[in-house]
């Protein structure tokens, strides 16, 4: 919702309050037209338009696109673009070397302290702890899991 400075409510008259998109942006929608408080209201409710569905259509279209619609996955950055995600090397050198840890049988207490010793530093720039080397071995997006039950 964008501000409608000095414009008049399209569907009453009043003063605009809101730019409101007639077909949603979700959808493509680039044009708007100015509403005011109360029409904006009446468009936007309960059974005019479903906000839950227009979201998912939204980010069904950015994850078509390539597009970031979430938190990164570990092992990947946010491209220059800000749009699109990007493989970081050192990020996966860091995976490669917990799951290399783990075949050789430590637990994820001694990975985390290991790579403390070896001078990895995590994403969060804070100190390696056990539940983030059971995640990076856990975790199918990784490879293959290596916990064992």
């Amino acid at each position: 919702m964008t501000r409608a400075a000095n414009k008049k409510c399209f569907e009453c008259g009043a003063d605009a309050d809101h730019g409101h998109h007639v077909v949603p942006r979700s959808k493509g929608g680039t044009k708007t037209v100015p509403l005011c408080e109360a029409c904006h209201s009446k468009v936007h409710g309960r059974n005019m338009l479903n906000h839950r569905k227009l979201t998912r259509d939204a980010l069904a279209i950015k994850r078509a696109k390539g597009e970031v619609t979430g938190g990164i996955p570990y092992g990947y950055r946010r491209a220059p673009d800000g749009k699109h995600i990007e493989e970081d090397e050192y990020e996966k050198r860091i995976i490669t070397r917990v799951q290399e840890l783990r075949t050789e049988g430590l637990s994820y207490e001694k990975i985390a302290r290991k790579l403390i010793m070896e001078g990895w530093n995590p994403r969060s720039g804070r100190s390696w702890h056990a539940m983030q080397a059971k995640r990076l071995c856990e975790d199918t997006m990784y490879g293959k899991r290596l916990t064992t039950y």
